[in-house]
């Protein structure tokens, strides 16, 4: 993927689990655990820090509203979960 483009204002999505699991899904991209297991089947490449910095930045800017990112917490325990089993 070579970008991803994202209003700030998510209001339009009303399911605050939707938004959380948008705002892990674009995380991810950037994770060093799933790029790397994505590296062989893939060709997902690492990408230099000062742009996972600046991506990271912009996805903190993300307005999710209320509702935290208890999803997301719930997300990576479940993928270290699978990733252990493998």
């Amino acid at each position: 993927m070579s970008y991803v483009y994202l209003r700030k204002d998510l209001s339009h999505i009303t399911d605050n689990q939707e938004k959380n699991l948008l705002k892990y899904f674009l995380k991810s991209h950037y994770d060093p655990d799933v790029i790397s297991q994505c590296e062989d089947d893939f060709r997902f490449v690492h990408v230099p820090k000062s742009i996972k910095t600046i991506v990271m930045n912009g996805i903190k800017m993300l307005d999710i509203g209320s509702g935290g990112n208890d999803l997301e917490g719930i997300i990576l325990v479940f993928f270290n979960t699978m990733t252990s089993l493998e």
